[in-house]
């Protein structure tokens, strides 16, 4: 027994393609039969189709293929078949251009591991290793175009079979995900940012417009809740008048609803605020608007600031008092040399009677008493020539002490207890009294409710603790 395939054509019947075998004659009529015209021929049919059905499925397959490869050069990401191997099969046209290549022959072949970052590299595997046991993977990975280029890239690959059950390719979708991690590192790091900055960070958003208006806390950074003592949980999600009770006497929810209208920042400045729970502090506030309905309000606190400066105005108020003490003092210091001549050459004259002796011995006290004023008063303006000499600290401060006792405000007691027993110092005495000066000054603007304020001298031998 034997097969036979034959093409025929019948008239009347269209072109045929038969699979024949001879007839037995001991198996008659157990298989269908034909029969060529005039009958000469006769065989049993194993199978029959028509020729032109045969060549209307090869073009429907070649329709169908072709439809498959415009769609698969069609798809915007990266498509490619990949053998069990990693070697690239196919790859649509948006997979070349990702890895910079101008044809398939440049990359068909391949091994896939030519465009993955080294660092990246055993994530890929495992992903391909997983298809390729039948199983769905995913990688995010660097990848390296032809070219040199560096990009971001996430794939996912899914096994394929051809009409059996074995795993013969992979199929992997490949998108270029760069510009979208760089948009999430860029955010990650400005909400890092944000985060750590020192600037206090409250977001609100618009509930009511009111009046009074109600703003409702939708974040917060961390400086916003260090500056405020408040957690994260008592904050967001609140009104903000719930949480600052104070500020509404402030302006601010106005100044925040001027903001949101004219969709512009606006500078409030210092702030102060207190309340049953924050002591008195100076914030300087700004707004910014994000929306028609939500407001960054960011704060510093610049209370010790602001003190700072409040000093610094305040030793340029001395500076300037003590530049005018000083010309003052100047001039009236060369008013009392002369005063003081004459007075010397009145009582150093024979002719000057024996009763005004004494009265003129007063006015040269006097007048030596006003000196050693004008000399501190240019010490305090700095404009005494330094003259160092052996001073008795306790004298010098005894002297000292009337103008000390001008300088600090009605509400300090000040105290001046010598001790040191007559030591004394080789020191220029108007530096030494500008020392002692600034010390009084200092110590009476730190003590603002007022107190009593202790000037002590005292004997200390190096290396051994004080008495007291």
């Amino acid at each position: 027994m034997y097969l036979l395939r034959a093409d025929a054509r019948f008239p009347g019947s269209g072109r045929w393609d038969y699979t024949l075998i001879p007839a037995a004659p001991s198996n008659p009529g157990r298989l269908p039969i034909v029969t060529s015209p005039h009958n000469r021929l006769s065989f049993p049919v194993v199978s029959a189709r028509r020729d032109d059905e045969r060549l209307r499925i090869e073009r429907d397959l070649r329709v169908s293929e072709e439809r498959l490869r415009a769609i698969f050069n069609s798809e915007p990401e990266c498509v490619k078949v990949v053998d069990l191997a990693g070697r690239v099969l196919d790859m649509n046209a948006a997979g070349l251009a990702m890895l910079e290549a101008t044809s398939l022959d440049q990359v068909r072949g391949g091994s896939i591991a030519r465009f993955v970052h080294p660092a990246d590299l055993p994530a890929v595997q495992r992903m391909f290793e997983l298809a390729a046991s039948g199983s769905a993977g995913a990688a995010t990975f660097r990848m390296i175009t032809l070219k040199g280029a560096e990009r971001w890239a996430e794939s996912h690959a899914s096994p394929l079979r051809a009409g059996t059950d074995q795993v013969n390719a992979v199929l992997s979708i490949t998108h270029d995900v760069t510009d979208r991690r760089r948009t999430t590192e860029e955010r990650d790091l400005y909400a890092q940012a944000m985060r750590s900055m020192n600037v206090g960070l409250f977001v609100a958003s618009l509930d009511e417009e009111g009046p009074p208006p109600v703003f409702r806390f939708v974040a917060a950074n961390e400086a916003a809740l260090r500056l405020t003592g408040l957690e994260e949980h008592a904050v967001v999600g609140r009104a903000v008048n719930e949480c600052f009770p104070a500020l509404a006497a402030t302006g601010v929810f106005a100044q925040g609803i001027d903001a949101l209208a004219a969709r512009t920042p606006r500078l409030v400045g210092d702030v102060p605020y207190s309340d049953e729970r924050l002591p008195a502090r100076v914030f300087n506030v700004a707004l910014a608007p994000m929306s028609d309905r939500t407001l960054a309000i960011t704060f510093q606190d610049v209370t010790e600031q602001r003190h700072l400066e409040e000093q610094f105005r305040h030793a340029q108020k001395m500076e300037a008092i003590g530049r005018v003490a000083g010309g003052v003092a100047h001039d009236f210091n060369n008013l009392l040399t002369v005063i003081i001549g004459y007075l010397e050459a009145v009582r150093l004259s024979p002719r000057m009677p024996a009763v005004l002796r004494g009265d003129v011995d007063e006015a040269i006290a006097a007048a030596d008493r006003a000196a050693r004023l004008t000399r501190q008063l240019l010490a305090f303006s700095r404009r005494q020539v330094l003259q160092p000499h052996v001073v008795v600290i306790d004298t010098l401060l005894r002297d000292l002490g009337p103008m000390l006792h001008m300088i600090v405000r009605e509400n300090i007691d000040l105290r001046i207890d010598l001790r040191a027993l007559g030591s004394c110092v080789r020191v220029d005495p108007g530096q030494l009294e500008q020392v002692v000066v600034n010390l009084v000054v200092n110590a009476s603007d730190a003590m603002p409710a007022g107190g009593a304020l202790s000037v002590r001298t005292s004997r200390i031998e190096m290396g051994v603790a004080p008495h007291h």
